[in-house]
């Protein structure tokens, strides 16, 4: 029992309750703090696909919420974190990411045709937002292309439009017209609806044996449709698999080719279609025993006529040009040189060339024997 002093004095007991007193407020305090503590939460997380021109530039906003204020954090699609590229792209304090708009010339890959995602950040947590797909569009001129279809005479046809790759995302066909400038709109009224049926080639082998059979499809709906099963008479059915490779004894023949006397010919081997794709020829053997092996020895000289294949890029950047040689001598030439239309030269080994822009001018060839190999990269 506590008692107070003679005279009065401090009260040991109120103290002592002063004390547990204030402990309890400083763990209800401490207590309180972890409580408030959140990890941060978008408030506007940024779309899956941003695509925008380069006259108009683009704002990808990203904002987020919590306790402590998190921070925020442009990364690319493997986690490196980007910054500011002048006049390219920008991170402001806000936590937008900005593409301003800029020239032709400018457009960079790995800024304007980039996954990013908005990576929200403090220490009580982080967040990660979908994938943005971020894609600018340089505004420049382009033409379009229809493939030549030929059919019999009052029958119908599949034409397709070529369009350019880097603009093929962005355009629809609107209509279609001919050189006596008939209008057509695509619509219903041009698709065919009509009865097909698909057959299976016959292939007569003995009893036991195992086949290779072919479903032969009409090529208006070829590219529609694909095989699912096989059926036969009897109603059971034959799913496609691996299980049904044979192994099997098989012979090559030779198609007979008929020339002037004097001229040379092409002979083809002909494999059958179940080993086709596991075997290669070594050698020709004659009537009377003589061997031949595919070298040079056997090409013939004869005039032909390389043309360069038409490819269409942003303007600015780089492009792959390829050359197109006849296959009868493709692989006993190879490029040396390319010349545009001025007269400049442009040789494979020349280091300005794997790492410059070479103009948009035509270009032609100059080819020499296989044996003074050089490539050329663009």
């Amino acid at each position: 029992m506590w008692r107070e002093p003679p005279g009065g004095g401090c009260k040991s007991p109120n103290y002592i309750f002063t004390m547990i007193l204030l402990a309890l407020l400083a763990l209800t305090n401490v207590a309180t703090a972890e409580d408030e503590s959140m990890g941060p939460v978008f408030v506007k997380e940024p779309p899956n696909r941003v695509d925008f021109s380069n006259g108009t530039g683009a704002v990808v906003e990203c904002q987020a919420r919590g306790n402590p204020q998190p921070d925020i954090i442009w990364v690319r699609g493997d986690g490196t974190a980007v910054g500011d590229v002048p006049g390219l792209r920008q991170v402001l304090p806000n936590g937008n990411l900005v593409f301003p708009p800029f020239r032709a010339e400018d457009y960079r890959q790995e800024v304007h045709a980039q996954v990013y995602s908005c990576l929200a950040r403090s220490p009580a947590g982080s967040v990660h937002s979908r994938d943005v797909n971020v894609r600018a569009v340089v505004a420049q001129y382009y033409d379009t292309d229809v493939n030549k279809e030929y059919a019999i005479r009052g029958n119908s046809a599949i034409l397709k439009c070529v369009v350019p790759s880097f603009v093929a995302d962005f355009v629809k066909v609107l209509s279609w017209h001919t050189d006596q400038g008939e209008e057509f709109v695509p619509g219903d009224d041009f698709v065919v609806h009509q009865y097909y049926q698909s057959e299976v080639n016959n292939e007569y082998v003995i009893r036991g044996n195992a086949a290779i059979l072919k479903c032969s499809i009409p090529s208006f709906v070829a590219e529609f449709v694909q095989v699912v099963g096989w059926q036969d008479d009897q109603g059971n059915s034959f799913n496609p698999e691996e299980g049904n490779v044979v192994t099997q004894y098989y012979e090559a023949e030779v198609v007979s080719e008929y020339v002037i006397r004097g001229n040379a010919a092409i002979l083809k081997c002909t494999i059958p279609s179940f080993v086709a794709e596991f075997v290669s020829v070594e050698s020709w053997v004659g009537s009377d025993g003589s061997t031949f092996r595919p070298s040079n020895d056997y090409v013939v000289a004869q005039p032909y006529q390389p043309e360069i294949l038409t490819e269409y890029v942003i303007r600015g950047n780089s492009a792959i040009l390829k050359c197109s040689i006849p296959s009868y001598i493709a692989e006993f030439v190879t490029v040396e040189a390319w010349i545009r239309e001025d007269g400049e030269v442009y040789i494979p080994e020349d280091p300005a060339v794997g790492q410059g822009t070479i103009g948009v001018s035509p270009l032609s060839f100059l080819l020499r024997p296989i044996d003074t190999p050089a490539r050329i990269r663009f």
